[in-house]
């Protein structure tokens, strides 16, 4: 078997497990259906893959937990690793960095578009006085209270009326850093293919 056949079977490996740690989260929401024997054997299958990310603080922002979204993208950028290294049919360490740069790009843009979202529906619900101060609002601005926190202090000095302000800086201050690393991930991926298809 060649190394393209074995890193084909195991990317649809990974992408099956990841379907299976989908329905895994969908159960936990549902816990009765985790008594009936599929439901266990899934819970089995997958709890101790999930734990395993939900033991660190950062994956926690208020009372959201981001922790199955990172261990599904984890496993997202290891089934594309693998589906790209059995395309090339070859490994390389230039091939290995562009994978790997290309896979950190999908991981950081996914998260990175979530904040924005988030910062967009904030800055958006602002507007409403019915949903100005609800518990969606509230929960989204524990997200990004220290950044908040320092707009407010360093930027408006604490003006109240300044605050719709702070959450549209608040957006596009993310908008920057995701165009920025668009942008310096890209070129560093053309200039390592440049390199990898004429090498010194």
């Amino acid at each position: 078997m060649s190394v393209s056949n074995i890193f084909y079977i195991l990317g649809n490996v990974l992408n099956i497990y990841m379907w299976v740690c989908i329905v895994c989260i969908f159960l936990s929401w549902m816990p009765h259906l985790l008594n009936h024997p599929i439901g266990r054997f899934i819970y089995d299958a997958c709890e101790p893959y999930l734990s395993w990310f939900r033991r660190f603080k950062f994956t926690r922002i208020a009372s959201l937990d981001f922790s199955p979204v990172i261990a599904l993208g984890v496993l997202s950028v290891l089934a594309n690793i693998c589906f790209s290294i059995s395309m090339q049919g070859r490994l390389s360490i230039i091939g290995l960095v562009i994978i790997m740069l290309l896979a950190f790009r999908q991981l950081v843009s996914f998260f990175l578009n979530l904040i924005l979202l988030l910062a967009f529906i904030r800055f958006l619900l602002d507007f409403s006085y019915k949903y100005r101060s609800s518990f969606f609002c509230l929960l989204i601005d524990t997200v990004f209270l220290r950044i908040r926190t320092f707009i407010m202090k360093y930027i408006f000095k604490f003006d109240v009326k300044k605050e719709r302000f702070a959450h549209l800086l608040i957006f596009l201050f993310f908008l920057l850093i995701k165009l920025s690393l668009y942008f310096s991930i890209n070129y560093s991926l053309y200039m390592l293919q440049r390199l990898w298809i004429f090498p010194f």
